[in-house]
Protein backbone atom coordinates (compact mmCIF):
# COMPACT_ATOMS: atom_id res chain seq x y z
CA UNK A 1 0.00 0.00 0.00
CA UNK A 2 2.68 2.38 0.56
CA UNK A 3 3.97 2.55 -2.83
CA UNK A 4 -0.10 3.60 -4.36
CA UNK A 5 0.59 7.25 -3.67
CA UNK A 6 4.14 7.86 -4.75
CA UNK A 7 3.17 6.57 -8.16
CA UNK A 8 0.00 8.44 -8.41
CA UNK A 9 2.28 12.07 -7.36
CA UNK A 10 4.54 10.57 -10.48
CA UNK A 11 1.97 10.60 -12.46
CA UNK A 12 0.38 13.79 -11.79
CA UNK A 13 3.61 15.04 -12.23
CA UNK A 14 4.32 13.33 -15.66
CA UNK A 15 0.24 14.86 -16.46
CA UNK A 16 1.49 17.88 -15.49
CA UNK A 17 4.97 18.19 -17.36
CA UNK A 18 2.83 16.55 -20.94
CA UNK A 19 0.79 19.31 -20.62
CA UNK A 20 3.12 22.03 -20.05
CA UNK A 21 5.16 20.88 -23.03
CA UNK A 22 2.37 20.63 -25.43
CA UNK A 23 0.72 24.62 -24.37
CA UNK A 24 4.30 25.53 -25.48
CA UNK A 25 4.14 23.54 -28.21
CA UNK A 26 1.23 24.47 -30.04
CA UNK A 27 0.96 28.16 -28.22
CA UNK A 28 1.89 30.61 -31.24
CA UNK A 29 3.97 33.39 -31.29
CA UNK A 30 2.18 36.74 -32.29
CA UNK A 31 3.39 40.49 -32.77
CA UNK A 32 2.38 43.82 -33.92
CA UNK A 33 4.52 45.48 -37.00
CA UNK A 34 4.12 49.17 -36.71
CA UNK A 35 4.64 51.37 -39.87
CA UNK A 36 6.27 55.02 -39.65
CA UNK A 37 6.87 57.58 -41.43
CA UNK A 38 10.06 59.52 -40.38
CA UNK A 39 9.96 64.08 -41.42
CA UNK A 40 14.06 64.09 -41.93
CA UNK A 41 13.14 67.61 -43.70
CA UNK A 42 13.73 70.77 -42.19
CA UNK A 43 10.04 71.86 -42.81
CA UNK A 44 6.93 70.71 -42.12
CA UNK A 45 5.44 67.48 -44.74
CA UNK A 46 1.91 66.72 -45.33
CA UNK A 47 0.92 63.24 -45.57
CA UNK A 48 -2.20 62.13 -47.23
CA UNK A 49 -3.30 58.26 -47.38
CA UNK A 50 -6.37 56.27 -48.10
CA UNK A 51 -8.25 54.41 -45.06
CA UNK A 52 -8.53 50.84 -46.26
CA UNK A 53 -12.46 49.47 -46.68
CA UNK A 54 -10.91 46.19 -46.01
CA UNK A 55 -10.61 45.48 -42.60
CA UNK A 56 -9.43 41.79 -41.56
CA UNK A 57 -10.50 41.13 -45.26
CA UNK A 58 -13.76 41.49 -44.82
CA UNK A 59 -15.64 44.28 -46.42
CA UNK A 60 -16.46 47.35 -44.82
CA UNK A 61 -19.29 49.08 -47.16
CA UNK A 62 -21.70 48.91 -44.54
CA UNK A 63 -20.11 50.83 -41.80
CA UNK A 64 -21.02 54.46 -41.57
CA UNK A 65 -18.01 56.43 -41.81
CA UNK A 66 -18.47 59.51 -39.82
CA UNK A 67 -14.95 59.47 -39.15
CA UNK A 68 -12.29 57.70 -41.12
CA UNK A 69 -11.32 55.75 -38.17
CA UNK A 70 -14.45 54.74 -36.78
CA UNK A 71 -13.91 51.20 -36.91
CA UNK A 72 -12.57 48.65 -34.22
CA UNK A 73 -9.24 47.97 -36.12
CA UNK A 74 -7.67 50.77 -37.56
CA UNK A 75 -6.98 54.30 -35.16
CA UNK A 76 -5.70 57.66 -35.91
CA UNK A 77 -2.28 58.05 -36.06
CA UNK A 78 0.15 58.10 -33.43
CA UNK A 79 2.58 60.87 -33.71
CA UNK A 80 6.74 60.66 -31.63
CA UNK A 81 8.85 63.74 -32.02
CA UNK A 82 12.20 64.54 -31.77
CA UNK A 83 12.67 61.40 -33.91
CA UNK A 84 15.75 61.88 -36.02
CA UNK A 85 15.97 57.97 -37.00
CA UNK A 86 14.41 54.60 -36.41
CA UNK A 87 16.37 53.21 -33.93
CA UNK A 88 14.69 55.76 -32.27
CA UNK A 89 10.94 54.73 -32.46
CA UNK A 90 9.86 53.09 -29.73
CA UNK A 91 6.09 51.62 -29.77
CA UNK A 92 5.59 52.21 -25.60
CA UNK A 93 7.38 55.66 -25.70
CA UNK A 94 6.22 58.12 -23.52
CA UNK A 95 6.73 60.46 -26.12
CA UNK A 96 4.23 58.81 -28.46
CA UNK A 97 0.51 60.42 -28.41
CA UNK A 98 -2.49 60.41 -30.51
CA UNK A 99 -3.25 62.70 -32.77
CA UNK A 100 -6.39 64.32 -31.80
CA UNK A 101 -9.16 64.66 -34.24
CA UNK A 102 -8.40 68.71 -34.92
CA UNK A 103 -4.96 67.82 -35.88
CA UNK A 104 -6.33 65.65 -38.78
CA UNK A 105 -8.70 66.27 -41.91
CA UNK A 106 -10.67 63.16 -43.10
CA UNK A 107 -12.94 63.07 -46.32
CA UNK A 108 -15.24 60.78 -45.01
CA UNK A 109 -16.67 59.76 -48.28
CA UNK A 110 -13.17 59.39 -50.58
CA UNK A 111 -11.92 57.88 -46.83
CA UNK A 112 -8.84 59.86 -47.24
CA UNK A 113 -6.85 61.42 -44.00
CA UNK A 114 -4.64 64.43 -44.36
CA UNK A 115 -2.50 65.77 -41.78
CA UNK A 116 0.80 67.82 -41.19
CA UNK A 117 4.37 66.38 -39.64
CA UNK A 118 7.06 68.44 -37.86
CA UNK A 119 10.37 68.25 -38.47
CA UNK A 120 11.92 65.46 -36.66
CA UNK A 121 8.84 63.70 -35.83
CA UNK A 122 7.72 59.96 -36.53
CA UNK A 123 4.22 59.13 -37.14
CA UNK A 124 2.55 55.79 -36.86
CA UNK A 125 -0.25 55.34 -39.60
CA UNK A 126 -0.43 51.65 -39.60
CA UNK A 127 -0.40 48.42 -38.21
CA UNK A 128 -0.59 44.94 -38.59
CA UNK A 129 -0.87 41.95 -36.67
CA UNK A 130 1.66 38.68 -37.58
CA UNK A 131 2.84 41.03 -40.84
CA UNK A 132 5.04 38.45 -42.74
CA UNK A 133 7.23 41.15 -44.81
CA UNK A 134 6.18 42.86 -47.97
CA UNK A 135 6.82 39.77 -50.35
CA UNK A 136 5.33 36.97 -48.55
CA UNK A 137 2.14 39.41 -47.77
CA UNK A 138 1.91 40.05 -51.74
CA UNK A 139 2.44 36.25 -52.49
CA UNK A 140 -0.36 35.29 -49.68
CA UNK A 141 -2.74 37.69 -51.13
CA UNK A 142 -2.16 36.63 -55.21
CA UNK A 143 -2.51 32.97 -54.11
CA UNK A 144 -5.55 33.34 -51.59
CA UNK A 145 -7.63 35.75 -54.11
CA UNK A 146 -7.67 38.32 -51.30
CA UNK A 147 -6.92 41.89 -50.86
CA UNK A 148 -3.12 42.73 -49.63
CA UNK A 149 -3.89 43.57 -45.71
CA UNK A 150 -1.66 46.49 -46.34
CA UNK A 151 -3.28 49.25 -48.35
CA UNK A 152 -2.73 52.83 -47.83
CA UNK A 153 -3.14 53.64 -51.43
CA UNK A 154 -2.42 56.37 -52.73
CA UNK A 155 0.31 57.73 -50.33
CA UNK A 156 1.09 61.27 -50.77
CA UNK A 157 4.03 63.00 -48.80
CA UNK A 158 4.18 66.66 -50.00
CA UNK A 159 7.28 69.05 -48.91
CA UNK A 160 9.79 71.94 -49.27
CA UNK A 161 11.60 68.84 -51.23
CA UNK A 162 8.59 68.04 -53.35
CA UNK A 163 5.67 65.67 -53.59
CA UNK A 164 6.09 62.08 -53.35
CA UNK A 165 2.91 59.55 -54.57
CA UNK A 166 3.28 56.44 -54.08
CA UNK A 167 0.76 53.92 -55.63
CA UNK A 168 -0.26 49.94 -55.67
CA UNK A 169 2.61 48.47 -54.56
CA UNK A 170 4.83 51.42 -54.12
CA UNK A 171 3.13 52.29 -51.35
CA UNK A 172 3.60 48.92 -49.59
CA UNK A 173 7.36 48.57 -50.45
CA UNK A 174 8.29 52.05 -49.83
CA UNK A 175 8.55 51.24 -46.30
CA UNK A 176 11.81 49.58 -45.41
CA UNK A 177 11.89 46.60 -43.09
CA UNK A 178 14.00 47.54 -39.46
CA UNK A 179 13.00 44.99 -37.76
CA UNK A 180 9.36 42.37 -37.73
CA UNK A 181 7.95 44.67 -35.86
CA UNK A 182 8.91 48.32 -37.28
CA UNK A 183 8.83 49.37 -40.86
CA UNK A 184 9.82 53.10 -41.88
CA UNK A 185 9.47 54.88 -44.42
CA UNK A 186 11.67 58.27 -44.25
CA UNK A 187 11.38 62.04 -46.01
CA UNK A 188 14.56 63.96 -46.45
Amino acid sequence: MKDIFPRRKLYIYARTICLIVSLSIFSGCSWVSSFYIINNSDNDIMISYRVSRYISSKPTDNIDFSDCFETSARSAPYITENVRKASELRSASSDRRQLNSNEYFCDVEERVVNFKVAPQTAVEIHWEVNYLGHEKESELAMESGRVHRLRLEPLRLEGSQGSIVYEGDQAIKAFKKESNTKYVLEYN
